[in-house]
């Protein structure tokens, strides 16, 4: 396929677009870094950091570590993190928590640091909410699995711990529809107001987005606005396609601050349940960017519906769900019957 850029862009204009960017993002840099005071507060930053200090890989594994190990892989490709772990449930996340800990270390520091920027809710009130709502619906299997990812983790060097993992797999969760729908309505019971920083909660949609779009407030609650869309897929098969098969194709529209950290193709041969594999962030163990295969035969892909606020607390969180879903499901009904069990109503829209 021709590429049109090529006909219009030599190599000197597209050099030239390049070092001009590099220069005002330069000089903005300069400019704006002599009114900037340390952000987070250095004790916020202290506490996002902890899990995650420590030198990686200096500390020999123990004999039956290493045994543990030995039974996953790792490639590295184009930024691209393919991780392969098998076994049983803490056997295969010692393996992910292993062989991931670069990766998490970075992604772990500027998403929490990128979270507070955004909310000005500190990391340990995440933790605090992600184990008041979630800790006790974690099937074994899955708290095994994260244990195992915790223990990895600190098999490499780190110092995280289960409590972490919970709140890591619990992020989207939380920041998308527990704190606007919940949280920040009732702040104080999580936050100190000391801690909160000086920009305003942002909210799905600003009033002048909600005008001009004719959108209403959630039917649940006269102070929650309505959902914004994530997401876009779209399956067709038989007559739609040219060979009768199956083509699949899913979009995530994500900040590019917490994007950029969706870089694992995770591949899982569970001692239980179907094969699988998925886009994720590492450390997490389902897609969150919502793109599954499994062993049963099933493409799996979401579309998130905006404008639609039916999440409600005591609910199963949905990365628990749509990972059981997606690990013991061996059809399409089963698959939505194993995703609909104790529906919360997060990313409710699945093919």
């Amino acid at each position: 396929m021709n590429n049109p850029l090529k006909h219009h862009l030599g190599k000197k204009t597209l050099l030239a677009c390049i070092i001009s960017l590099a220069s005002v993002s330069y000089a903005n840099a300069t400019t704006h870094s002599q009114n900037l005071t340390q952000y987070p507060p250095k004790a916020l930053l202290a506490q996002i950091t902890a899990p995650v200090t420590g030198e990686l890989y200096k500390t020999k594994l123990t004999a039956e570590q290493q045994q543990i190990a030995d039974q996953a892989k790792l490639e590295k490709k184009n930024g691209w993190w393919h991780v392969g772990i098998k076994g049983n449930a803490f056997d295969r996340g010692f393996q992910y928590g292993y062989l991931i800990a670069p990766d998490f270390k970075l992604a772990w520091k500027d998403s929490w640091s990128m979270t507070y920027l955004t909310t000005g809710v500190p990391y340990s009130s995440w933790q605090k909410a992600a184990l008041e709502q979630t800790k006790d619906k974690i099937p074994t299997e899955l708290r095994q699995e994260m244990e195992g990812i915790a223990k990895g983790l600190n098999a490499a060097g780190l110092h995280v711990t289960l409590a972490d993992i919970i709140t890591w797999n619990d992020m989207i969760e939380l920041t998308g529809y527990w704190w606007p729908s919940v949280g920040m309505h009732n702040y104080t019971k999580w936050v100190d107001p000391g801690l909160i920083n000086a920009s305003a909660f942002p909210a799905p949609y600003t009033k002048a987005e909600m005008d001009s779009n004719n959108i209403g407030l959630s039917k649940n609650s006269a102070n929650i606005e309505g959902a914004k869309g994530n997401c876009s897929a779209f399956i067709a098969t038989g007559k739609a396609t040219d060979n009768k098969g199956i083509v699949i194709g899913h979009e995530t529209f994500n900040d590019f601050w917490s994007g950029q950290f969706s870089n694992v193709i995770l591949d899982i041969t569970p001692d239980k349940g179907y094969k699988m594999a998925f886009q994720t962030a590492p450390g997490m163990i389902e897609s969150g960017t919502d793109f599954w295969e499994t062993g049963a035969g099933l493409a799996v892909v979401e579309t998130t519906l905006a404008n639609v606020m039916d999440w409600k607390a005591g609910g199963i969180p949905e990365f628990i769900r749509v990972r059981e879903a997606s690990q013991y499901a061996n059809n399409i009904d089963s698959w939505i019957k194993l995703e609909e069990k104790g529906n919360n109503g997060a990313t409710p829209i699945h093919g």
